[in-house]
């Protein structure tokens, strides 16, 4: 019986000497500015190393703002991300080859097209009207 209440006394300091070596709790501090990246914004915590996100949301653009050939710039109202996306107006006017024709986009730098066809000589579609090739 003694040797159960020395063994029991025992394993009790042990225990307590070892938690005198535990590691405070960390407690996370996350600083006012926002991480950003294309998907979303979130906030970091700044402990040393620690990865712990908070307040991690997709971004909510504003209305954007026309910034010339199609373009637009956008703005996330919660971390001031930006992107701009450009929108496709094709000229009226087709283009053409000696195999297809199409229309282009009439911003300078772009060069997407779209309605790409190979010709149909004699199509009414095309009112009748051959086309020459010079």
């Amino acid at each position: 019986m003694k040797k159960l209440s020395l063994l029991l006394l025992l394993i009790v300091t042990l225990l307590s000497v070892a938690s005198c070596f535990k590691k405070p709790e960390h407690t996370h501090d996350y600083p006012s500015e926002w991480m950003k990246d294309e998907a979303g914004h979130w906030k970091a915590c700044a402990g040393e190393g620690c990865d712990s996100r908070a307040a991690e949301a997709e971004h909510s653009f504003d209305g954007g703002t026309s910034v010339g050939d199609g373009n637009t710039k956008y703005k996330c109202t919660v971390c001031g991300f930006e992107k701009t996306s450009h929108e496709h107006t094709l000229s009226k006017n087709f283009s053409f080859d000696e195999k297809e024709h199409w229309s282009e986009c009439i911003y300078s730098g772009c060069e997407h097209r779209d309605e790409v066809s190979a010709h149909t000589f004699g199509d009414p579609t095309h009112n009748g009207a051959e086309e020459v090739f010079v």
